[in-house]
């Protein structure tokens, strides 16, 4: 394989944990198929690593790595840790491009939101306010101890953010993103915007049936509002019914909640799916409630891709796919009396319904294919 055809992806975990590794295996999947060889080196194995590591030639453990520094790669791409030493030795070995998909590098516990009340912060990242605002949580969060915890805001991640700007380029998935490195000291000429890309699929329009399909896919994690979600329902008047994909820490926590709230007959968990293609076809529109600020929000593009509908709160990057009332609803940050109004709407007027579909399909086509995507990503020095 000519040197000019191979790509190297750096990342904490091999494996399916999340949006990150997820957009990693399927940029190495498309890049193998137009005939590139992708190496991965890795610090943590997790989900699914036999499939994850077939899309790369050499997927190694960094402490593996020696061999393939001897290689010469056209493109070297580092995309997330929470490691400063795994950062430091990505930049010094192989000088990559540093993808940045969400807030790990500038808020010492990932979300940028403040505790208790959690409203969404946008302020930048310093040393001594972010890393009381991490420790101003409940004794429960301070899983390794309180002393870890100090350590960790007021030594791990000042080096983390430290190593975070020395890179010489950057890329990210919305404009939200860019801005927020801007404001975080990169001189925005470092920073490229590469978009994403979905598989278009055949769908047809669908046929009031009912009960309104709802989808939800994340991890069960508080940022992405899955409890808010739960709260919409509760005060539709429509009929519906609520499919919800993914697992985490917080999943008996919310099967807990959904009988607190007579939920539980109406709401389905089916964990972690390898392939939600069918859930997607059969949804009738696709619920989208972070409640932190999305660097982007993968789902929304792959709701569009199969012409359904997304509700979602207005937060961070999500108005970079969501244009409202034409391929969704965008609500109000929180709202969630206007998202179970944003779903009675689409459960009941199905003209609606299908119109945002099929404008939500030509939206991607338009803008999130894999040659716009591969023109983009080819052009990383």
């Amino acid at each position: 394989m000519s040197n000019s055809k191979r790509i190297l992806f750096i990342s904490e975990f091999a494996g399916f944990i999340g949006g990150t590794e997820k957009y990693i295996f399927s940029v190495a999947e498309l890049l193998k198929a137009n005939g590139f060889a992708c190496d991965m080196i890795y610090k943590t194995k997790t989900n699914a690593f036999e499939k994850f590591q077939s899309v790369f030639e050499n997927c190694v453990d960094v402490k593996k790595s020696d061999k393939l520094t001897s290689l010469h790669y056209q493109i070297k791409t580092m995309h997330r840790t929470e490691d400063f030493t795994f950062l430091k030795f990505a930049l010094e070995n192989f000088s990559p491009t540093l993808f940045v998909h969400d807030h790990t590098y500038v808020c010492p516990k990932g979300y940028k939101y403040f505790p208790y009340k959690r409203k969404n912060c946008s302020l930048k990242y310093d040393k001594v306010r972010c890393g009381l605002c991490s420790i101003a949580v409940p004794p429960r969060h301070f899983v390794n101890g309180f002393v870890n915890a100090l350590k960790r805001n007021f030594s791990t991640m000042p080096k983390l953010f430290d190593v975070m700007t020395k890179f010489s380029s950057y890329v990210v998935l919305s404009d939200f993103m860019r801005g927020e490195l801007v404001k975080n000291g990169i001189d925005k000429n470092k920073i490229s915007l590469i978009s994403p890309f979905v598989d278009v699929q055949e769908t047809q329009n669908q046929v009031l049936s009912g009960k309104l399909k709802i989808l939800f896919a994340g991890q069960h994690v508080a940022s992405k509002g899955l409890h808010l979600l739960f709260e919409s329902l509760s005060k539709m008047k429509e009929d519906f019914v609520l499919d919800v994909l993914g697992e985490g820490a917080r999943t008996p926590f919310y099967k807990d909640l959904t009988i607190q709230m007579n939920l539980e007959n109406k709401i389905k968990f089916h964990g972690f799916v390898d392939a939600p293609q069918t859930f997607y076809k059969n949804a009738d529109v696709v619920a989208f409630p972070s409640m932190w600020q999305e660097p982007f929000g993968l789902v929304g593009i792959e709701a569009m891709a199969n012409s359904k509908p997304v509700v979602a709160f207005n937060v961070g990057g999500v108005r970079q796919w969501l244009e409202n009332d034409k391929n969704g609803i965008l609500v109000p940050e929180r709202d969630t009396k206007a998202f179970a109004k944003a779903l009675d709407t689409l459960a009941t007027d199905v003209q609606k319904r299908n119109q945002l579909g099929n404008y939500a399909k030509e939206f991607v086509e338009k803008h999130f294919t894999k040659e716009k995507f591969l023109e983009s990503f080819l052009k990383i020095k």
